[in-house]
């Protein structure tokens, strides 16, 4: 051996960053279940760790991730749509607060909230409040009710006694047994109207196209309530700019969201790991903090950390 150290140690004084959206599991759709995914997306052979998270969080200057759980009975729909069954997602809960506990400055742990309609009732959700979860994330899509839902209500306001925080997901909106996304958005307008002083995040831009016209109805409801905060993860199907770093579709879409909502409700998020086979998770920190002109150097500590911080009650 000659002595070379061959670690890499990143550059120091760069902006923080609060990830508002990973998740960590054991296997996703593991090939052992017969699933015939592209071999470069490793998390369905190899499991994602806490430790693993942690050190890119490290690498990246990245200080906090919100950790949301979820497992096969979580997202029915969506095994469904795979042809999957429902145990073939390996994860969950209990996982995910495994490695919160472990790091318990580092990884926030969200658990995702499972129908309530069902004989268990509220009483999971409440388990996992009273095990440390720092909020709840809802998927109408997948409970295939809109986030009005009386029931739903019920949850927020146990979430909000306890002091903790809302974030919902619209994937698998727009079909015919859930709500339309912008009928969502409407709904949304509703719900933060009676819980102002409930914080509220939703992940994926909106599930709208921030370019778009049909992004107006998005902008209008969150600019009239500030205890709205937008995450700026894509789905892989919201991705377009391949390996194409510093990724310009992603910075333009995010540029026409800070425009519709204001630079003071929107957040960054990644949505690790289930973009890892097309960009290295630095890179898309990076992407904002040298590459996103079109932030003043008080609107980039705004979306990388500082509204995050206020949504956690931080600041």
């Amino acid at each position: 051996m000659c002595g070379i150290n061959i670690d890499h140690e990143p550059p120091k004084n760069r902006v923080p960053a609060i990830d508002t959206e990973v998740h960590l599991f054991f296997r996703a759709f593991p090939r052992e279940s017969g699933f015939e995914f592209d071999y470069r997306r490793g998390y369905t052979w190899q499991e994602r760790t806490g430790d693993q998270l942690v050190a890119e969080m490290d690498h990246a200057a990245v200080e906090k991730a919100f950790l949301i759980s979820y497992d096969g009975y979580d997202m029915p729909y969506y095994m469904d749509a795979v042809s999957a069954d429902r145990g073939s997602f390996w994860g969950g809960a209990d996982y995910c607060r495994h490695w919160a506990e472990k790091y318990p400055d580092r990884l926030l742990w969200f658990t995702t909230l499972r129908d309530p309609r069902d004989r268990y009732g509220l009483a999971p959700l409440e388990r996992h409040l009273d095990q440390g979860a720092y909020g709840i994330k809802v998927f109408p899509g997948f409970l295939e009710t809109n986030i009005d839902d009386p029931v739903l209500m019920e949850a927020y306001a146990m979430v909000q006694e306890k002091g903790r925080r809302v974030i919902f997901g619209f994937e698998d909106t727009d079909r015919p047994s859930a709500p339309s996304t912008l009928a969502v958005w409407e709904a949304f307008a509703k719900v933060a109207e009676a819980f102002p002083d409930l914080p509220m995040q939703t992940n994926h831009m909106g599930y709208l196209d921030p370019r778009e016209p049909e992004a107006d109805l998005m902008y209008e409801v969150v600019r009239a309530h500030p205890n709205i905060y937008v995450s700026c993860s894509c789905l892989i199907s919201m991705w377009e700019d391949e390996h194409e770093y510093p990724f310009p579709n992603y910075r333009e879409r995010i540029q026409a969201l800070r425009d519709g909502c204001g630079p003071t409700q929107i957040v960054y998020g990644t949505d690790w790991p289930w973009l890892e086979h097309l960009y290295m998770y630095p890179q898309l920190v990076e992407s904002i903090r040298r590459h996103a002109d079109f932030f003043s150097d008080e609107d980039r500590e705004l979306f990388l950390h500082k509204n995050a911080r206020r949504y956690l009650g931080e600041e």
